[in-house]
This record gives C-alpha cells, sequence and structure tokens, in this order.
C-alpha cells in the first residue's frame, strides 16, 4: 500500500512517501535509516540538538545511497548494517531549496562502540520512540508506524 503524508515541518513544507514497491529514483541528497536490532529501535543521542535521532546524513561525492544508509548508520551509532530495504522518500522544501531523502528500514547485525570522530554523545536501544527526539514533525511516527502496519513479518 502506497502512503503519502504531508506534514507540518513550520516554516517548511515535509512530503512522506512510502511504499512496499519503493524503488531508488536517480537523485537523493541523502537518506535516514529506521534502524533494529532484536526488535529494537537503535538511536543516537545528538548533543547540539539535545534529542534521540536514528542515523542520516548527506551523500558523499560518488557514493551510492545505500552506502550512504551504511556508512550513516555505522558512524553515528557504531551499528554494522546486515539488511538495508528501501521504504520510500521524504521531501523538505523550503524557499531556499528541496533536499531529498531516502528512507531505510535497516537492521544491524552487531553495534560497536561510537568512532572516535561521531558527532553523537551515545547511542541507546528502545522499545518505542524516546520522549526527547530531535525532530518534531512526526516522521518518525509516521515512518514506525507504516513499518508496523503493512511490512512482511519476515523482515522484521
Amino acid at each position: 500500500m502506497n502512503r503519502v503524508y504531508y506534514v507540518d515541518g513550520g516554516n517548511r513544507k515535509i512530503e512522506l512517501h512510502l511504499s512496499k514497491k519503493s524503488e531508488l529514483e536517480a537523485y537523493y541528497d541523502g537518506c535516514i535509516v529506521i534502524l533494529f536490532k532484536n526488535e529494537k529501535l537503535i538511536m543516537a543521542y545528538h548533543p547540539k540538538r539535545k534529542g534521540w535521532e536514528f542515523p542520516g546524513g548527506k551523500l558523499e561525492p560518488d557514493e551510492s545511497i545505500e552506502t550512504c544508509g551504511i556508512r550513516e548508520s555505522y558512524e553515528e551509532t557504531g551499528a554494522v548494517v546486515r539488511k538495508l530495504i528501501l521504504l520510500g522518500k521524504f521531501i523538505i522544501t523550503t524557499q531556499e531549496k528541496k533536499i531529498t531523502s531516502a528512507i531505510f528500514y535497516g537492521e544491524a547485525e552487531v553495534i560497536h562502540p561510537l568512532p572516535v570522530d561521531s558527532e553523537m554523545e551515545k547511542v541507546e536501544e528502545f522499545d518505542g520512540l524516546p520522549e526527547n527526539i530531535s525532530f518534531d514533525d512526526d516522521i518518525y511516527k509516521l515512518v514506525l508506524t507504516y513499518i508496523m502496519d503493512e511490512m512482511d513479518e519476515k523482515i522484521r
């Protein structure tokens, strides 16, 4: 089932597109990975934004979007990702720019200590979203609801 949401992001417009049959597009600016290990959410605490986040970030030159998801997961949580499944995308539009990011479901095989140069302070496992997340735009809630409602049991 395809789902499209238009989310209030304050001074920015956010579109969220989710589908079991999502296909990679030609261009993304970056990605986020909704990361799990043993059915627990894996999130990192960002000290500058003072909140919990899923790993994600900008696409590096000559990098595939899948490689970006794997790299960001390791850099921000220490996770070695064993499975990465495209769920869709979100598009953030402001007066100055438009950013398109892939959304992945990820499973961590193992979680190592945070890399020394990580921008994150710590990593924890959660049964559900913690109260103190960095972003207040409901994207995480919508994607997690989609994962629980729509995705095959065999991939969770």
